[in-house]
């Protein structure tokens, strides 16, 4: 992997006033692995999922609005990725998504080893865990915050 282009590291940078604002009201998220999962997870904002989730959170009780998305995700027994159809939050505004992504980090008992990390690497690695299907998830989750300097 090569360094970030421009225009994608000035797409990321421009979501850090929402991630930090969330990270301010749920101190269990931390802003640079919210920021870097958005790029991951929408191809740098290309592929968004329910208006401003951009983390593939899936349908919560908590949240009102919801859609139904056919998406891929990594199975573990075929080692492939699969077509699913899931639910997923619509967020209508950048820091409504933000701040549920930080809700669901700082509150649910899921997340706790990640929280529970002083290490980033090891938050992330703990996060991905439960987060992505993926099994190289972390690695480049880790990659786009160091690349980026975040």
């Amino acid at each position: 992997m090569g360094k970030i282009p421009e225009d994608k590291l000035k797409w990321l940078l421009s979501l850090l006033p929402y991630a930090t604002s969330a990270q301010e009201k749920w101190p269990g998220m931390r802003a640079s692995v919210c920021i870097a999962q958005a790029a991951l997870e929408t191809a740098w904002g290309k592929r968004k999922i329910g208006g401003w989730n951009l983390w593939g959170l899936k349908a919560m009780k908590w949240v009102p609005s919801s859609v139904e998305v056919v998406t891929h995700e990594w199975d573990k027994d075929t080692r492939d990725y699969v077509k699913v159809t899931a639910r997923f939050c619509a967020f209508a505004t950048p820091l409504e998504g933000f701040e549920a992504y930080g809700r669901l980090v700082t509150n649910s008992p899921t997340y706790r080893e990640a929280r529970d990390s002083a290490d980033p690497v090891a938050y992330v690695k703990e996060l991905a865990k439960h987060w992505a299907t993926d099994p190289m998830y972390a690695e480049k989750i880790n990659w786009i915050i160091k690349e980026a300097g975040l």
